[in-house]
């Protein structure tokens, strides 16, 4: 059955998602097209507008990646499809499970996209000769401790995914609480002033907690010298949040 939500979870939040990163790869690729036609008064201005467009779609998709989320998950829960989505014949954990679930991967694919658009569109302006494959083909990999390197990925990785859930964690929280029977009006500004009250608490306890936000992966070389405060800190929050949403949905939830 989880697997069957996630999939509904899926269908209803992809098309948007999709669209949003195919204008900003035709962008990519309508300016590396630019550059084969030539040299000139229109070449220029189209260029400038096309590196325009990409630039704000960077920044609109950045926006939108988290607001669709957020909206997706308010529509869902709260507005008229909320009737289709409680009637589900599952848990309450399975579906917040399923959209927290659905949150973290949007915005960490649409982090990545965004990622890789950059990666696309700067690498081979270094000469336009030289495709991107051939840059990474010619790169000296002889020095690289593969071992010691993919773990530093992985864990950097995974602090991010974890930050990520967090702060999705929170946000559903924050809208669960002003749907419940302690707040009957004002909602979306109780809603925005729950989520930054919160952020502005943690940004207080990171100042307190050793080695937050000052973490230095190089020195790494055990696992005794991972940094656990950086891994724990947020799980403690996302289980926070999460059975705190999980205790609204079931007994104080109003639609």
């Amino acid at each position: 059955m989880l697997w069957k939500l996630w999939k509904y979870e899926m269908r209803i939040s992809y098309r948007n998602f999709v669209l949003m990163y195919a204008i900003l790869i035709a962008c990519v690729f309508l300016l590396h097209l630019n550059v084969f036609l030539g040299k000139g008064d229109l070449m220029n201005i189209l260029l400038g507008l096309l590196t325009m467009i990409y630039g704000i779609m960077v920044f609109v998709l950045s926006i939108f990646g988290i607001t669709n989320v957020i909206m997706t998950y308010r529509s869902s829960m709260f507005k008229k499809s909320a009737v289709l989505t409680h009637t589900f014949p599952v848990k309450e954990w399975q579906t917040l499970l399923v959209k927290t679930l659905s949150g973290v991967f949007w915005i960490f694919v649409t982090s990545v996209v965004v990622i890789l658009s950059m990666l696309l569109l700067t690498i081979p302006l270094v000469d336009y000769e030289t495709s991107f494959f051939d840059v990474l083909i010619n790169l000296d990999w002889g020095p690289i401790r593969w071992d010691r390197s993919l773990f530093y990925l992985f864990l950097f990785m995974f602090i991010i995914i974890l930050n990520i859930t967090e702060f999705i964690s929170m946000v559903y929280f924050a809208l669960n609480i002003t749907h419940s029977c302690f707040i009957q009006k004002a909602r979306k500004f109780f809603a925005f002033a729950i989520v930054i009250g919160i952020l502005f608490i943690q940004s207080l306890i990171s100042e307190w907690l050793p080695f937050m936000n000052d973490v230095n992966f190089s020195y790494i070389r055990h696992w005794t010298d991972i940094p656990w405060i950086e891994i724990l800190f947020p799980i403690a929050l996302i289980l926070l949040w999460y059975f705190s949403s999980l205790y609204l949905i079931k007994h104080k939830m109003e639609i």
